[in-house]
């Protein structure tokens, strides 16, 4: 059970640093895509970008690493969930004390 937590855990780290590479990525062209405005009359929202453009694959892009990312960490709840379950069927173990004499 140890093993199968460990990799979910490892999975869900992938993804969360995916999504924040994604969304790093996404953020800077937005940015730079709202340098072609003049400051004064800057859209409210940020940009898309058209189907096709650079813009918009990089938003795809970072919906489906948050997708994955949610995903991973639903992955994880669940084996977190799983192993409470276990370590509450299992019997306690009895402490043995030993005297010496």
């Amino acid at each position: 059970m140890h093993t199968e937590f460990a990799l979910r855990r490892r999975l869900l780290v992938v993804a969360q640093t995916r999504y924040a590479q994604a969304d790093a990525a996404w953020a800077a062209a937005a940015e730079a895509a709202l340098s072609w405005f003049p400051a004064e009359s800057r859209p409210a929202v940020p940009p898309i970008g058209d189907p096709g453009s650079a813009l918009r694959r990089l938003w795809e892009e970072r919906e489906r690493a948050l997708r994955r990312f949610a995903a991973a960490r639903l992955r994880m709840d669940r084996a977190r969930a799983r192993a409470l379950r276990l370590r509450r069927r299992l019997p306690a173990r009895p402490i043995l004390l030993i005297a010496a004499r």
